[in-house]
């Protein structure tokens, strides 16, 4: 179950932020999940977990270190989006939040998958979770850099 916790803990922390009208309330789902992601993680390597669904989800030794990247990184993230949310979003980052959220539990989805198809659905949601934190300022520049083909698709 830790591992469902690893990909389900940022979803479910997504919809928190997106239902809370505070910034506070969302920058503190956004740090709380960092943080409890780095710590399932920090218990995946005292002891590894079960398979589930199949065996379609489980830790690999090089899945298991990019995951460590990938929630080390998020928590660095998390803490400095605080400050920027702050200073430079007057809107409150209701969308900024719950993508970058959105965007832990695909890319645990990657990490964690072992079947190609399950590792396909990650990548395209960890796609679709970035493409609106690109655009975050609004301006021409960044939907320039949206518009990008991903497979036989242009988000």
């Amino acid at each position: 179950m830790i591992v469902l916790a690893l990909i389900l803990v940022p979803v479910f922390a997504a919809l928190g932020a997106y239902a809370h009208r505070e910034t506070a309330f969302r920058t503190g789902w956004l740090v709380a999940a960092a943080v409890v992601h780095a710590g399932l993680v920090g218990a995946v390597w005292a002891a590894p977990p079960e398979p589930v669904l199949n065996g379609w989800i489980a830790t690999d030794p090089i899945g298991l270190i990019v995951l460590s990247v990938v929630s080390g990184l998020f928590l660095m993230a998390a803490i400095y989006a605080v400050g920027y949310l702050r200073r430079e979003n007057p809107r409150g980052g209701r969308a900024f939040v719950s993508c970058l959220l959105a965007f832990l539990a695909a890319a645990s989805l990657v990490t964690l998958s072992q079947h190609l198809g399950v590792l396909w659905v990650g990548m395209e949601a960890t796609t679709l979770s970035v493409a609106p934190l690109i655009y975050h300022r609004h301006d021409r520049r960044s939907l320039e850099k949206i518009q990008y083909p991903t497979g036989n698709v242009e988000v």
